[in-house]
């Protein structure tokens, strides 16, 4: 990808809205601060709540603070899954969550919403963002596997001692682990053993 940042660059004013996060998430990645205004120029067209997250949080990974009121005024989406992929995001470059529970009731999540936009406003500065961490790719795929057997599935049992292994591997990982045992806490109702496991 890198050598071809102009063209990513205009793919931000693509009109489907999976090519500008695509785009957006590349240019982050790659560190092209020079899309910063473009990716502005996106947020404002950008309708979807999912399109206008991740334009805030390219923002972000570059360095510049204009989507993180973007971020704070999705905590309040009237959608569970929404809400909390904002919460996420807001947490992943700024670190802070000061008792917001993109799950409890709407007056507590106020209160913390409350809290959270009075620290920005007083704190609000680009030292604040916090960059991306690496991904080992490797590790990544391991720790997924891992939570996809542990509890087993319809065509492979599981065994106590099995899930043990598993489970000893994926904390020998560490950090790497997280976002593979993030995505499986979240598996559907129909996963219930599994996610417990």
């Amino acid at each position: 990808i890198a050598g071809h940042e102009a063209k990513l660059i205009a793919l931000l004013a693509d009109p489907d809205p999976d090519v500008v996060r695509g785009g957006s998430m590349a240019l982050a990645a790659l560190e092209v601060k020079a899309a910063l205004p473009a990716l502005a120029k996106a947020m404002q067209r950008a309708t979807y709540p999912e399109t206008r997250r991740d334009l805030a949080v390219a923002q972000a990974r570059l360095g510049s603070t204009d989507g993180i009121p973007v971020l704070l005024g999705g905590l309040d989406h009237p959608d569970d899954l929404i809400r909390e992929s904002y919460s996420e995001a807001l947490f992943a470059v700024t670190g802070a969550h000061l008792g917001y529970d993109p799950l409890e009731s709407r007056p507590h999540r106020l209160e913390a919403i409350s809290r959270l936009q009075a620290w920005w406003a007083e704190s609000a500065k680009p030292e604040l963002l916090k960059a991306a961490q690496p991904v080992d790719k490797k590790s990544a795929a391991r720790a997924m596997k891992l939570v996809g057997d542990i509890g087993g599935s319809d065509l492979v049992g599981s065994t106590s001692e099995k899930d043990k292994e598993m489970e000893e591997e994926l904390v020998a990982m560490g950090d790497a682990a997280i976002p593979a045992l993030n995505h499986a806490l979240k598996w559907a109702p129909g996963f219930a053993d599994k996610r417990a496991a």
